[in-house]
């Protein structure tokens, strides 16, 4: 094999490791978000559980309730997006070295390509389920901030 046969092999060599650094990339913007949302959450259910105490005796005090449990469910989900940590990271360096030494460059090219596909592949479905639980988080922590302005908004009124 030469790269003669195979003119564009490092373009698509460089395109494959763009991609897969492409998805460490979404991976750390992902756990950024949950984090911020983890704090949110964790803000949010200690105003919560303070104004449980604190109003305790209010008739619309169930609202307080009702805003936990969706807040307390997106803290859940936004740890378990931080905590969600499977990915394909190839290629190992000690497989190239031992499998690759004394091949010819174009053939450890290609081998290289085919392991960041796969790669890009597996980490493909991973990212999306992180995705996922982000927007679930999200969406459940707006539900509890809702519930939680309702009953601010009564308290005041």
């Amino acid at each position: 094999m030469s790269e003669e046969q195979y003119p564009s092999i490092d373009i698509v060599l460089d395109e494959a490791r763009r991609k897969l650094d492409f998805q460490f990339q979404q991976l750390d913007g992902l756990d950024t978000k949950s984090g911020t949302l983890l704090g949110i959450n964790g803000v949010l259910m200690a105003l919560l559980i303070t104004g449980v105490i604190e109003y305790s005796h209010q008739p619309n005090i169930i609202l307080v309730k009702l805003a936990l449990a969706p807040i307390f469910i997106s803290f859940i989900l936004s740890l378990i997006s931080i905590i969600t940590r499977n990915w394909d990271n190839p290629p190992k360096l000690k497989y190239l070295r031992s499998k690759y030494i004394d091949k010819n460059a174009v053939e450890t090219k290609l081998s290289i390509i085919d392991i960041f596909i796969e790669a890009v592949e597996n980490n493909t479905g991973r990212i999306q389920f992180k995705i996922s639980l982000w927007r679930l988080s999200y969406v459940t922590l707006a539900l509890g901030v809702i519930l939680f302005s309702i009953w601010a908004l009564l308290i005041v009124i």
